[in-house]
């Protein structure tokens, strides 16, 4: 058991430089790439996706094109519309009065 470790390693393996668990800065500079790469993937598909569907006109029609000829999504359009502009126009009060 001359020069040998209770691994069957040799004495000059263990120390090699190779084979040290310090992290360097090759290190820190793939586990950063790595982060920045898992952030963006989400973000770069997502703007694809919407370059593709949104900023095509044509595939942008093909898209939300049926939902003008829908009669339900019309009607829910109105209503919305309808709803919204009378809480506009409608003047909210303080519960407190005018001493506020």
């Amino acid at each position: 058991m001359l020069g040998r470790m209770s691994n069957g390693a040799s004495a000059t393996y263990a120390q090699s430089p190779v084979t040290r668990k310090k992290w360097r800065a090759r290190s820190y500079v793939s586990l950063l790439l790595f982060i920045i790469a898992t952030l963006l993937t989400p973000i770069a598909v997502i703007g694809h996706w919407g370059h593709e569907t949104i900023a095509n006109p044509e595939q942008y029609i093909n898209t939300v094109g049926p939902l003008a000829e829908d009669p339900r999504s019309n009607k829910q359009c109105r209503t919305r519309s309808a709803t919204r502009s009378s809480t506009k126009s409608t003047p909210v009060r303080s519960p407190a009065g005018s001493s506020v």
